[in-house]
């Protein structure tokens, strides 16, 4: 037949071989089949032994017409993995001398095969685990390798993407980078100097504050470079996992002095947080509590007391919290978040809660920005001037004005109450600071008090006033009163005056003087 073409890596049907000796007379005769770069495979039939099936030479004993139609139904060729190029069958036939003097005669003929290249498909190789980093950290990506038979010093292309970080590269020696610095790196360069590059130039960078699991996908290319078939890839995933690891937590106190009776509940009015915590990570650390305790809005004990005035909260609390227990004087509580991951705590600048405890049940505010709480029982609190904050605690509780307490037209004082309670018998008292003035007259009261309800969730409403002593229209103070429960008052269609006479009617605003 003729010169035959085959494909790398494939098999191959060679037809056509045939033998011929004239004076055989069906006897026996030897036909050995042999390549270079390969191995035959023949086809079972009847007549013929067979020896060496599969490898590089086959021999086969039989009658000429038994091996001829052996012959005819093909040999099969497949050249050794991965070999391109030329190779050649030789067939040697030999008669074993069964006919005629001089013994066995051999003849033999060659005929040429070119193996044509197939392009092989790049693999990719990597570490038997994933890999692991600190929150915030850096990792160097190792054990990881590309590999093509037939690729030589041809281009090939290796694309790493990753979904929580950046991948950072410099262009190395005989590599090329695109992307370095964002989430997908693309690197083209041939086998030996990629496999140099990627033993340890790629750095992994996970996104700022991330925590958890990452994953890094890889595909490799060998651009069709060599052989027929196109670009063929290989692909893999590798598992990172991104250790939390301790950051700097952030701490605001709302107010860093109160001023409460004995018995009263102060509150701890903070916020704590840390860029992206995992649970449990972030907490509040308290020194200096002086016997006092922590307690949520229904009296129960929150945290952990470690013993000589120090206590530790949970940081993802969203109750509110309340000190309670503070003895008569002064008492410095100092404050820190704190960040607990990975083995170590980082902690923010302590700040402090000045709490100073007076006895009694009567409480007067300085002349500048207070924060007043009250106890369990019935008190009387004067926020005096500035803009106050005012906290009754339990009990029936007088928020009481004198004059001398008004700010100014161009910057009147606001005082806010946190915990009016119409049930519990809290009111308003502005006899002295409207001296004079009378109730009994609300068209008369309009000028000197002007008031609104805003309302809102669960049936709670803010209540506002603002109040002009001398009734001339200038405003001097306002009151807000937060989230306060009106309905057990009449207030009709919620007019000002309705709104004045329902309070003024029910004892929870006093505007006469006794």
């Amino acid at each position: 037949p003729p010169a035959q073409v085959a494909q790398e890596d494939r098999i191959h049907l060679i037809q056509g071989l045939q033998v011929q000796d004239v004076d055989a007379e069906g006897k026996d005769i030897r036909v050995t089949l042999s390549v270079g770069n390969g191995s035959l495979t023949v086809v079972d039939s009847a007549g013929v032994s067979v020896t060496g099936d599969g490898s590089g030479s086959v021999t086969l004993l039989g009658s000429q017409d038994a091996i001829n139609a052996l012959l005819g139904s093909g040999i099969h060729y497949l050249g050794d993995a991965n070999f391109n190029g030329s190779d050649q069958l030789t067939m040697v036939t030999n008669d074993l001398g069964n006919t005629g003097s001089g013994g066995g005669q051999d003849v033999s003929s060659t005929l040429d095969i070119a193996v044509q290249p197939v392009n092989d498909a790049p693999e990719l190789t990597l570490p038997g685990s994933g890999l692991s980093v600190g929150e915030d950290g850096d990792i160097i990506l190792s054990g990881i390798s590309v590999k093509d038979v037939d690729a030589g010093t041809a281009p090939m292309q290796v694309t790493l993407k990753v979904e929580h970080g950046l991948l950072v590269a410099a262009a190395g020696a005989g590599v090329t980078v695109l992307g370095s610095n964002s989430n997908s790196l693309i690197l083209t360069g041939a086998q030996d100097a990629l496999n140099a590059f990627l033993a340890g130039a790629v750095h992994y960078q996970p996104s700022p504050d991330y925590w958890g699991d990452d994953n890094l996908s890889l595909v490799i290319s060998d651009l069709g470079s060599t052989g027929s078939g196109g670009a063929l890839e290989d692909s893999g995933q590798l598992g990172i996992n991104v250790a939390a690891q301790a950051d700097m937590p952030n701490l605001q106190l709302d107010s860093h002095g109160v001023t409460a009776l004995v018995g009263g509940w102060v509150p701890l009015s903070l916020s704590a947080w840390v860029a992206n915590p995992e649970p449990g990570e972030l907490s509040i650390r308290l020194s200096g509590l002086d016997g006092a305790q922590v307690l949520d809005q229904d009296g129960r004990q929150v945290g952990q007391d470690l013993g000589n005035g120090d206590w530790l909260l949970p940081g993802d609390s969203n109750l509110p919290l309340f000190l309670d227990g503070f003895g008569v004087g002064s008492h410095n509580v100092s404050v820190q978040a704190e960040s607990s991951s990975g083995g170590s705590v980082i902690s923010s600048t302590p700040d402090t809660l000045e709490v100073h405890t007076v006895a009694g049940n009567e409480l007067h505010g300085s002349g500048g920005d207070d924060h007043l709480v009250g106890s369990q029982g019935d008190d009387i609190l004067y926020g005096g001037a500035g803009s106050d904050i005012l906290t009754g605690g339990l009990g029936s509780d007088t928020f009481a004005w004198t004059l001398p307490d008004a700010g100014s037209a161009s910057q009147p004082a606001v005082d806010t109450i946190t915990d009016f309670n119409l049930q519990q018998g809290d009111r308003l008292d502005l006899s002295d600071m409207l001296g004079g003035v009378s109730g009994s007259d609300i068209n008369s009261l309009l000028s000197h008090i002007q008031v609104s309800v805003t309302a809102g969730a669960n049936g709670v409403s803010d209540l506002h006033l603002d109040i002009s002593p001398a009734g001339d229209g200038q405003i001097t103070q306002s009151i807000d009163v937060k989230s306060v429960d009106l309905s057990s008052l009449n207030m009709g269609g919620g007019s000002q005056s309705e709104i004045l006479t329902s309070l003024i009617d029910n004892q929870h605003l006093i505007v006469d003087h006794p």
